[in-house]
């Protein structure tokens, strides 16, 4: 039964693949032996007896699945085909993980909320107000108004207001802060896990 699956999980994978002819080709030109011996090891697995080379690749050739299934140009070989870059499994998680845009965004969201943190920690900045009626000084000016003193003046209001965190709520708001933060940097990882399972 596991080989059956296993077998299932080959082909769908395969199939996949089939849609992307230039990426099955390559892969089927480099790794073509390998691959006629798993797909024999497989067949052999479910029907309990082997059915050699000539089976695997009779298998391949019903499912449409070797290079000659499908007209393309063959590979280049030689010099000309510089073009191919090999890279391992581990550099190709790698380079997936640092260049993928989400989770290049996820890492600034951890960021934005260890800043978040540190500014729930901090006393809030008192605000200062002024206000100034200087309509009369516009309207009547110095010279025209005379000696009337009540005209000469301008109201002035200054206030004042500071917001004061009682009870231990500016170092709880730290604290929720510091774990929306661990939360984000497990959302992090769980991005980086389901992206290396599509893989």
């Amino acid at each position: 039964m596991k080989s059956q699956n296993c077998l299932l999980d080959l082909l769908s994978c395969l199939t996949r693949y089939y849609s992307k002819k230039v990426v099955l080709q390559r892969f089927l030109s480099s790794r073509k032996q390998r691959l006629l011996a798993q797909m024999a090891a497989a067949v052999a697995g479910i029907s309990g007896r082997p059915i050699g080379r000539v089976g695997a690749i009779l298998a391949m050739l019903s499912l449409g699945l070797t290079p000659a299934a499908h007209a393309q140009t063959p590979l280049a070989t030689g010099p000309a085909a510089t073009d191919t870059v090999r890279i391992s499994l581990p550099d190709a998680e790698a380079r997936f993980v640092q260049n993928n845009l989400q989770v290049l965004a996820q890492r600034y969201n951890i960021t934005a909320q260890q800043a978040l943190a540190i500014q729930a920690r901090l006393i809030d900045n008192p605000t200062i107000t002024l206000d100034q009626n200087a309509l009369q000084q516009a309207i009547h000016r110095a010279g025209a108004v005379g000696d009337n003193p009540d005209l000469r003046r301008t109201q002035v209001a200054v206030q004042v207001q500071q917001l004061f965190a009682l009870a231990g709520r500016r170092k709880a708001a730290g604290r929720v802060g510091q774990q929306a933060a661990v939360v984000e940097q497990f959302n992090l990882e769980d991005l980086v896990r389901n992206l290396r399972f599509q893989l």
